[in-house]
């Protein structure tokens, strides 16, 4: 991650993450719009407003489609595409070689010369930022969620509440877009407080070149594997506000270490 003292040079954000960021973005716009239609198709009455019913219905359909979609694209060509670039990047600075061309400046703050513990140092530096930018992005999610889940609760206790408008609020809730998303989000969070607490600790217990070694490895694989399953795009917005303090803090992380 970046020091906020130096020149910083990311290509890979702005070309892969941010058509990601972008796809994310359109796909809750979609989950919102389809949600709100949901509702109305319970709400008209089809008797009533054929017409307008069964248009109501087909922008429905289409919706449901497109956020399917855009789904399927970020899931299997964006992120992949992303997560591909970014640990390239993180494999040529770790081990002093070209996997690409596109490669970072300020990204990675560590000066140490032994290649193996020089990737461990990355590892634990981006647990260290990927843990607290989600724990931000976090609070925010949970007050959706909590009153996404408020609202359908409110419904179920009401005995006068249709079923089928029951049946919408709980598509919304339990879909990808609100506690999946709120599930998937803290347990990155959790998993990244756990590799580098697990990391930093054995930096600090010195334990066998071997030892250590794989250590480092297990660290990188669990933390990339997590940010996999977890397919959550950490908020530009909060690492740039974020950015400073954190660095600050990853610069006493090194002194700590050091023998």
């Amino acid at each position: 991650m970046a020091n906020p003292q130096a020149q910083r040079l990311d290509p890979i954000r702005e070309k892969y993450f941010g058509p990601l960021e972008r796809t994310d973005v359109l796909g809750s716009w979609i989950f919102g719009g389809a949600a709100i239609l949901s509702i109305i198709v319970v709400v008209v009455e089809k008797t009533s407003f054929p017409h307008g019913y069964n248009l109501i219905q087909g922008a429905f359909v289409l919706l449901v489609l497109g956020l399917f979609v855009v789904g399927q694209v970020s899931r299997l060509y964006f992120s992949p595409r992303a997560e591909d670039k970014r640990r390239e990047d993180f494999l040529s600075n770790a081990l002093n070689v070209n996997l690409t061309h596109e490669r970072t400046i300020g990204y990675y703050n560590n000066n140490e010369s032994i290649l193996i513990r020089k990737m461990g140092l990355n590892v634990l530096e981006n647990t260290h930022f990927t843990k607290a930018i989600a724990l931000e992005m976090v609070k925010m999610v949970r007050l959706v969620s909590g009153v996404y889940i408020a609202i359908w609760l409110i419904l179920i206790f009401n005995r006068d509440t249709d079923l089928g408008l029951i049946s919408a609020a709980a598509q919304a809730v339990f879909s990808e877009q609100v506690i999946s998303r709120w599930l998937r989000m803290e347990w990155l969070r959790i998993r990244s407080e756990n590799i580098f607490r697990e990391l930093h600790r054995a930096f600090l217990s010195n334990p066998a070149s071997h030892v250590l070694d794989a250590q480092i490895l297990e660290a990188f694989s669990t933390y990339e594997a997590s940010k996999l399953s977890a397919s959550i795009v950490l908020s530009t917005r909060i690492f740039e506000r974020l950015n400073p303090s954190l660095s600050q803090e990853w610069e006493d992380i090194k002194v700590s270490l050091t023998p």
